[in-house]
């Protein structure tokens, strides 16, 4: 799934729910085969905890490890409803190979 677009210099952004089941011809789905996925604790206010995060993982976390990105997206997720507060935690996603 590719959700980059060089040209256009846009990016697919999901906000999304896990589902089992049937689904709705309202909403799309991805599926996601079985990978292995790196998860990055993140702690701190959104959005600029997870924006320090992604610049982390990409100038520290890829250079520094022997593994590369997969070809699905990665995710984000908020665990909690307050994402201004100082000790908020939330998690990235990533799969890789």
């Amino acid at each position: 799934m590719k959700n980059y677009d060089e040209k256009q210099n846009t990016v697919d952004y999901w906000i999304a729910v896990e589902h089992n089941g049937d689904g709705s011809a309202e909403f799309e789905q991805i599926e996601f085969p079985a990978s292995k996925w790196v998860v990055f604790e993140v702690r701190g206010p959104i959005p600029e905890a997870i924006i320090d995060s992604w610049k982390q993982i990409y100038s520290e976390w890829f250079p520094s490890h022997n593994v590369e990105p997969a070809s699905l997206p990665p995710l984000e997720v908020y665990k909690e409803a307050d994402l201004r507060r100082a000790d908020t935690y939330s998690e990235i996603w990533f799969p890789v190979l």
